[in-house]
């Protein structure tokens, strides 16, 4: 799970803000990180899982600092419960643990991946050129409770 979630992101990471930095161009990093890195989701003992995400949180804030003044911004998008393949075959075959999880927001259901589009166009375009080291939380206002 480390290798993948940590040494991968990371290791990726590095070798886009190399090949920005060789070209001499301006970028944007944007890491997936989740909303399980920054708090510990009700009935779920995934510590290995949440540490991973944790340590993405911060090493996009670390590598913002790091690479900010190269004009190459880096931040992460921690998404909520979205409905993708993984969580589809996780979920069916516990139908309530998915209206669990709908009623632990203030929307009462689960996102959907396209939801993360508009987040993710934002920060990969000029549009966010001050934001960096940050950490968009996308999920329902969850954590809002």
């Amino acid at each position: 799970l480390m290798d993948v979630n940590v040494d991968g992101v990371l290791f990726t990471a590095q070798a886009a803000g190399r090949q920005m930095e060789k070209l001499g161009i301006p970028g944007s990093i944007i890491m997936t990180a989740s909303m399980s890195g920054s708090i510990t989701n009700f009935g779920q003992h995934w510590v290995a899982y949440n540490t991973s995400k944790s340590a993405v949180i911060q090493m996009a804030r670390s590598m913002a600092c790091e690479l900010g003044p190269k004009k190459i911004r880096v931040n992460s998008i921690s998404p909520g419960y979205i409905y993708t393949q993984m969580t589809k075959d996780f979920l069916d075959p516990r139908p309530e643990l998915m209206k669990q999880w709908s009623a632990q927001n203030p929307l009462g259901r689960i996102g959907r991946p396209d939801e993360l589009r508009g987040v993710t166009l934002w920060l990969a375009s000029d549009a966010s050129t001050f934001c960096t080291g940050s950490d968009i939380i996308v999920d329902g206002g969850h954590r809002a409770w």
